[in-house]
């Protein structure tokens, strides 16, 4: 993906003559409240520190949801954009991370909607699916086997299986991203088991066992 940390003078990339950032050790790294309390009062560094944490994540779940690269690509962008503005409205009732997935989630469900209504989409999900080559080896057949699966569903579906299998958020958390009960969620990730059929059996196979 190509995206950018951005801010309102946009912080520059690593290796670039004007606003190089600083190379920040590894140890004794801030958690995110402390950086995002940083970045609310002007810190550029701790956005950055915060981006760089947060940016996969963000595009992958995007990603997966839309099923396309390039809106993922924009969603990304769109994200960081809303929380440098909203940083001081950030009061850790919820941790940053459940924040940040909510602000993901919506924002790419939207796009999902947006590009159902032009030419080229099908029953609301885009003809372009989730490209199953780009899973990463290491996440095996299970990851493989969901992302075949999400083309088919409905946006809120997609959205219950990749918070569960993909990003391996629990139900709590699942449920502080969608705003919903845990019931809800229990409830969509079963439709979305039965619509998906054959696609998803290892994954049911798993559940089952008590091993998702």
């Amino acid at each position: 993906p190509t995206y950018h940390t951005p801010s309102t003078e946009q912080i520059a990339p690593p290796g670039s003559s004007e606003g190089k950032r600083m190379e920040r050790p590894q140890r004794d790294m801030p958690n995110d409240e402390e950086l995002v309390r940083r970045a609310a009062v002007g810190d550029r560094e701790a956005f950055a520190v915060l981006f760089d944490r947060y940016a996969p994540r963000v595009y992958r779940t995007a990603l997966r949801i839309t099923g396309d690269a390039a809106e993922a690509d924009d969603a990304t962008q769109e994200v960081f954009l809303r929380l440098h503005d909203q940083l001081h409205r950030f009061e850790e009732r919820s941790s940053f991370s459940t924040w940040i997935y909510r602000v993901t989630v919506n924002l790419a469900i939207d796009r999902t909607r947006t590009r159902a209504r032009r030419p080229g989409s099908i029953d609301g999900v885009d003809a372009q699916a989730p490209d199953t080559a780009t899973a990463p080896a290491e996440r095996g057949d299970l990851e493989r086997a969901v992302i075949a699966a999400l083309s088919g569903l409905s946006e809120k579906l997609r959205t219950a299986l990749v918070l569960r299998y993909l990003e391996d958020l629990s139900y709590e958390e699942i449920a502080d991203v969608l705003e919903c009960s845990i019931g809800t969620v229990k409830s969509r990730l079963a439709r979305a088991h039965e619509e998906a059929g054959p696609a998803l059996q290892a994954v049911q196979n798993r559940v089952d066992a008590g091993e998702l």
